[in-house]
């Protein structure tokens, strides 16, 4: 295992790549109500029932989430007129929603700025967060048509292997480089 020691930050810009790759195919359906009856027209997809969904990228979701993560942190700081306030507990959900772009912004920096050793930990904490926050979908029931989304099948696979690899990078140090 010494060559992924070797080879690390060409196996991290593979690993660059297959994130765009699997930000460009489809993570999610955008739901559109359509009854049973009528057909669905392309490029919608019957789902169940009277739902028809339109195949979304990684890249079309991610700012959806982004916004809404910034938009719940703006309006923990202002004054709430009908008594309303969103719990924590829903903040740290829309956290959930950027971890996986962490892995990406970290994995440059590291790829730029090989010796830092502070990067190169702060880049294995958030692919291993970004493997956690995987597992969800892992569990969740996407229906019949889950296998169509196959760009979020490909992060997923992605965060698992890339969080075996930098682990086994840790692991390969020497007591005194750690």
């Amino acid at each position: 295992m010494l060559w992924i020691r070797d080879y690390r930050n060409g196996i991290r810009a593979i690993a660059l790549v297959l994130f765009i790759v699997a930000m460009l195919g489809p993570w999610m359906y955008d739901l559109i109500h359509v009854p049973a009856e009528y057909a669905c027209s392309a490029p919608n997809i019957r789902l169940e029932g009277d739902f028809c969904g339109l195949p979304m990228s990684g890249m079309k979701a991610l700012p959806w989430f982004v916004l809404g993560f910034f938009g719940m942190i703006t309006q923990l700081f202002t004054a709430y007129t009908d008594g309303y306030s969103p719990g924590l507990l829903e903040y740290a959900r829309s956290l959930f929603f950027v971890i996986p772009i962490l892995p990406l912004i970290s994995s440059l920096l590291v790829i730029v700025k090989q010796k830092s050793q502070a990067l190169q930990s702060i880049n294995r904490v958030f692919w291993i967060l970004a493997c956690v926050s995987a597992l969800p979908w892992l569990y969740s029931d996407p229906g019949a048509q889950a296998g169509r989304l196959w760009g979020l099948w490909v992060y997923i696979g992605l965060t698992f292997v890339m969080t075996l690899i930098e682990v086994l990078v840790l692991k390969e140090r020497s007591p005194r480089q750690i």
